[in-house]
């Protein structure tokens, strides 16, 4: 959620997202690294204690933030 908050901000308040400029070399590097093999591949992905508390902790801290703006 973070995530999509910052980048309606960015879009709200720039003109030109700069990230928007390196996505075009970054998929078209996708493209010729698919015929590769040899990659390595992440097929899962397990959730930590560590990083549910931190997501937790960030979402409170935001929630607390825009509820006091109310």
């Amino acid at each position: 959620m973070a995530c999509c908050l910052l980048q309606n901000y960015i879009r709200a308040e720039m003109e030109v997202d700069p990230l928007e400029h390196g996505l075009d070399d970054f998929m078209n590097n996708q493209e010729i690294q698919e015929g590769n093999d040899n990659v390595d591949v992440i097929d899962s992905l397990e959730t930590t204690p560590e990083w549910t508390t931190w997501r937790d902790t960030v979402a409170q801290i935001m929630f607390n933030e825009w509820s006091s703006r109310q």
